[in-house]
């Protein structure tokens, strides 16, 4: 059964308990790929909007009242074409790559879709940290959100540009870290295996933007890493900021700040 369930977290960083705020969790990891429920995605929606959207009170699909949300679509078949030609584009970079070793794994992308469909209320920018072949970056802007991906294997990014003007998308990608330069050294909480690149040219720079100017961030962090990134955003993310991770086993989860 798919739940909606809230609680309060917080993450133990050397010996302390820093509150994080609430964990939503969007999808049942035994069938990741099931649709949510429409009562589940407007109980998401419904909750209590971010700044960027109460200053404004409008986005790109219009001004948002108190009334029940009706949440964006993408045609299906516009959804199956993208979703087909990202797999596509991961068996292109597996063939290059040959057996170097890569950092993309691929996430559930219709879970991603539904989850975005769900926090477009809720959200104007979007942050994709490693976008690999950039389908959810680009799901993120045909559902009207502002979105970018940032990736540090430059053969995806090429990839990820080619993919968003083939769909029509105005989602940028950049080449780079989406570690912000005063965390590239804090290391400590990355699992031994040292799987996420913390150095590189620093994207948000090539973006002309900052960490706190996005809404809403979207992640798969390696298993290990989760401390480390909730750290990050909860030092260098605003404070109403909201973190959207996924997991083969937890599936899709909302983490807010507030």
């Amino acid at each position: 059964m798919l739940r909606l369930e809230t609680r309060t977290s917080g993450t133990s960083i050397r010996g302390i308990s820093r509150p994080w705020g609430s964990i939503v969790r969007l999808s049942n990891p035994q069938t990741p790929h099931s649709r949510l429920p429409r009562d589940t995605l407007q109980a998401l929606a419904a909750r209590p909007l971010g700044r960027a959207v109460r200053s404004t009170g409008s986005s790109r699909h219009g001004t948002h009242t108190g009334e029940a949300i009706e949440l964006p679509t993408i045609p299906d078949e516009t959804l199956d074409r993208l979703i087909e030609e990202g797999r596509n584009a991961w068996d292109e970079f597996l063939d290059i790559a040959k057996d170097r070793h890569h950092l993309f794994i691929p996430c559930d992308h219709r879970g991603a879709y539904e989850a975005l469909r769900a926090l477009r209320s809720r959200a104007l920018t979007f942050v994709e940290f490693g976008s690999a072949a950039g389908v959810v970056s680009i799901m993120a802007d045909l559902l009207g959100f502002e979105a970018y991906g940032i990736e540090i294997e430059p053969l995806l990014v090429e990839r990820s540009i080619v993919l968003g003007e083939q769909f029509g998308s105005g989602a940028a990608f950049v080449e780079g870290t989406y570690t912000v330069p005063e965390y590239q050294d804090e290391t400590e909480l990355l699992s031994g295996d040292f799987l996420t690149p913390t150095d590189g040219a620093c994207a948000y720079e090539e973006l002309g933007l900052e960490l706190t100017d996005f809404d809403l961030i979207f992640a798969y962090p390696w298993p290990g890493d989760e401390e480390w990134l909730l750290e990050l955003v909860r030092r260098h993310a605003r404070a109403d900021a909201i973190l959207l991770t996924y997991d083969v086993c937890e599936g899709f989860q909302v983490n807010d700040k507030r």
